[in-house]
C-alpha cells in the first residue's frame, strides 16, 4: 500500500496537483512539502498558538 500510495502521489505532483493526506504516514515529507506548501506555516503556527504541545498526534509528530 506504501508504494502504490507513493506512485499516485508521484503522478500527483508530476501534473502540479495535490493529493488528499491519508490518516497512514505513507508519504514522505518533502512530497507531503511539495503539495502543501503552506504546511510550514500551518505547524509554525501550531507551536505559536499549542507551545507545549497538548494537542499531538502521529500525524503531527511524523510531519513536523
Amino acid at each position: 500500500m506504501k508504494e502504490l500510495t507513493n506512485q499516485l502521489v508521484d503522478v500527483a505532483l508530476k501534473n502540479e496537483g495535490t493529493f488528499y493526506l491519508p490518516y497512514r504516514l505513507h508519504i514522505d515529507r518533502h512530497k507531503m512539502r511539495q503539495s502543501y506548501p503552506k504546511a510550514d506555516r500551518f505547524f509554525q503556527l501550531k507551536r505559536k498558538y499549542d507551545p507545549n504541545e497538548l494537542f499531538n498526534n502521529m500525524f503531527y509528530e511524523h510531519y513536523k
